[in-house]
């Protein structure tokens, strides 16, 4: 299906970036890593979908902790009735190829934004890698034993 999404706001809710640690030597590489979630609302009331994606931000091997950024993408959809399903107000079930279209964006949004907010720092080379996150969604419902499944989180 073809969806009608239309970008509404895209807002950097919380971040924080850590001085580089002493043990970090200048010009020496660093291993950095990350833990996010992503999750998304549905607003039936207003036809809008909120992706919030949380970064933490780590050096390895000591798994050091440098760094957190929080965004949220607002989403309007078209036909947004026909979309979802919405019973009591709540969504009963998402589309599986919009839930994926929806986080993915969110997740690649809040990866130039990190990159944006730490260019020129010691976290210069902290690019959020690529993420499958239609796999991680289809696990994520089998895993609940359901069709709907707002979360997405990997380690």
């Amino acid at each position: 299906m073809a969806y009608q999404i239309k970008f509404i706001a895209i807002e950097i809710v919380a971040k924080s970036f850590k001085e580089a640690p002493t043990s970090l030597k200048p010009g020496e590489p660093i291993n950095i890593s990350f833990n996010y979630l992503v999750d998304l609302n549905v607003i039936p009331e207003r036809s809008l979908t909120m992706v919030v994606t949380n970064v933490d931000i780590f050096i390895s091997p000591e798994n050091t902790d440098v760094g957190n950024i929080k965004t949220l993408c607002v989403f309007e959809v078209g036909d947004f009735n026909n979309v979802f399903d919405i019973q009591s107000g709540k969504p009963t079930s998402i589309p599986l190829d919009l839930e994926v279209l929806l986080k993915s964006t969110g997740l690649s949004t809040t990866r130039g934004l990190i990159h944006s907010e730490v260019k020129g720092t010691y976290l210069q080379g902290a690019i959020l890698p690529l993420v499958d996150i239609g796999t991680l969604v289809v696990e994520q419902r089998a895993k609940a034993g359901t069709n709907f499944q707002a979360k997405t989180k990997t380690d």
